[in-house]
């Protein structure tokens, strides 16, 4: 009996430093990846499409790709007060404007080249207000407009205007 209780422990201690060899190297391999920019990212709004998000190093951007990015410092704030933000401060939208197109917030609406493109809320509940952005002009290179395309109330550029490309952590590609 001794001698069963004796192997029953050692297969329990070997089983249990496999469990922790298989979680060291699983740490190691997300510590790397995460060391040279990749991330795993989790959009937990309808804002975009809920779900698993790979993020890759941001290099070059383009009109219509989704990117995960820092809020301006003001803004954070506002979100973080609100609940509309997750711990790790991260949003992500899709880039509906790039360098060189015209962007315009005003009455009411945001004008893209030109065109109607969406409309702008001055509360998002009865008595409280959204902050207000009162972009107008050629944006600028680095610079980017960022919106749901999905969800007409959500939160982006029209209420804290465009982000500068080194606040872009990176593209943000579905499972």
């Amino acid at each position: 009996m001794a001698i069963e209780m004796r192997f029953e422990s050692m297969r329990l201690i070997k089983l249990l430093g496999m469990i922790f060899f298989c979680l060291s190297v699983l740490a190691a391999i997300v510590f790397y990846i995460h060391r040279t920019g990749y991330r795993i990212f989790y959009q937990p709004t309808p804002s975009m499409k809920q779900g698993w998000y790979f993020v890759t190093p941001p290099k070059h951007f383009m009109r219509g790709a989704i990117v995960v990015f820092t809020p301006p410092t003001k803004t954070l704030h506002f979100l973080y007060q609100h609940h509309w933000v997750p711990n790790s401060g991260l949003l992500m939208k899709r880039i509906v404007a790039a360098p060189g197109d015209r962007v315009c917030v005003k009455q009411g609406r945001v004008w893209i080249n030109h065109r109607k493109f969406a409309s702008v809320y001055r509360y998002y509940a009865p008595h409280r207000a959204l902050p207000q952005n009162d972009f107008c002009g050629i944006l600028p290179t680095n610079y980017y407009f960022l919106m749901s395309t999905r969800v007409r109330r959500s939160f982006d550029s029209r209420y804290f205007g465009p982000i500068s490309a080194k606040a872009i952590v990176g593209n943000a590609y579905s499972f």
